[in-house]
């Protein structure tokens, strides 16, 4: 599973899936994932997303813009 962290090395191509955890939802993820489920509890929201459909090269960035 991957976890998007600015300051890391990206992820490997082979993994397919993002746990987005947050207050605002995976808004920028959801165009490049097939889809996305989550929960809230406690004003947390944890969303697991599959089917990436790019390369991470192109998701990491988005997803750092919030």
């Amino acid at each position: 599973m991957a976890q998007i962290y600015p300051r890391l090395a990206p992820p490997p191509e082979t993994d397919e899936v993002a746990l987005w955890v947050g207050v605002d939802g995976p808004d920028p993820l959801r165009p490049r994932f097939r889809g996305c489920s989550g929960q809230q509890a406690d004003g947390l929201e944890v969303w697991l997303c599959t089917g990436r459909t790019g390369p991470w090269t192109t998701i990491r960035p988005a997803a750092r813009t919030r």
